[in-house]
């Protein structure tokens, strides 16, 4: 059986995988990946059958996104399944439509962590690139009072890098273990908004190299790695099908859910 081989650092099969499962989202935030004219959504057998392979595989780590993932009407039994076949489960959302009863329900279905999209400590900040920024904060309240462990995902652009200390004392606040620091990728229309320049990229570096055990640089944030002069780059750069891999909602295997139609990173 394939196991990732923890002492050496690496796996032969990936050890997480992201499965998207639904695409539909009542969120349109400019910067989003993702394509509307059509929805689709895997279904709950199939979803079991992914992660029946993964187990066998040696996969350690299953995380569900969208789309919005609450909107998944078989969510919960899909974290319980994932939990009892042994999988490290975790969940990428808004945060819009949690109530303290789901809140609760994902707790007790299994989930290990709940990643909450935010790109600012103030709403102004943050709706240059998301939308719902109130869903954000009262899902952070929310999932701190059931107890259910939390991280952030912070995506980076110019007008946000300053306001990151802020966003520090912010979740820390509310009991979140780390803030994931993600690049800027291109939105279904093929722009990359609000590029950080030079400066930008220089205090990011200061202020990861400061909370470096709070601010989790992601792997392909290459101009970030290079500033911080990572160890990661040399060795592999971008783990994107080695590391980890991507499921959409269609069905559709990747090896990262930012590639183009030609297969190139963006």
């Amino acid at each position: 059986m394939i196991r990732f081989r923890k002492e050496k650092g690496y796996s032969t099969a990936p050890y997480s995988v992201n499965i998207s499962l639904t695409e539909k989202c009542p969120l349109r935030c400019p910067f989003c990946f993702h394509k509307y004219e059509n929805c689709h959504e895997l279904d709950f057998q199939t979803v079991c059958n992914y992660i029946d392979e993964l187990t066998v595989l040696g996969t350690a780590q299953v995380q569900f996104s969208g789309g919005e993932p609450l909107l998944y009407s078989n969510l919960l039994k899909i974290i319980s399944y994932s939990h009892l076949r042994g999988l490290r489960t975790v969940m990428s959302t808004s945060g819009m439509g949690l109530s303290e009863k789901m809140a609760a329900e994902l707790k007790t279905s299994g989930l290990d962590c709940c990643y909450i999209s935010l790109n600012g400590s103030r709403e102004k900040i943050h709706q240059l690139t998301r939308d719902g920024y109130e869903y954000a904060i009262q899902a952070l309240e929310i999932l701190s009072k059931v107890g259910v462990t939390t991280a952030i995902n912070w995506v980076a652009y110019h007008e946000n890098v300053r306001d990151l200390p802020r966003l520090i004392d912010l979740s820390k606040s509310f009991g979140v273990k780390y803030i994931s620091v993600l690049p800027m990728k291109k939105n279904n229309e093929g722009m990359i908004l609000n590029q950080l320049n030079k400066k930008d990229i220089k205090k990011l570096a200061h202020y990861c190299s400061n909370f470096k055990d709070y601010l989790i640089v992601d792997s392909c944030f290459k101009e970030l790695n290079v500033a911080m002069r990572s160890d990661k780059l040399s060795a592999g750069g971008c783990r994107a099908g080695i590391f980890y891999m991507a499921i959409s909602a269609n069905g559709e295997f990747m090896g990262c859910p930012h590639l183009d139609e030609e297969g190139v990173k963006c």
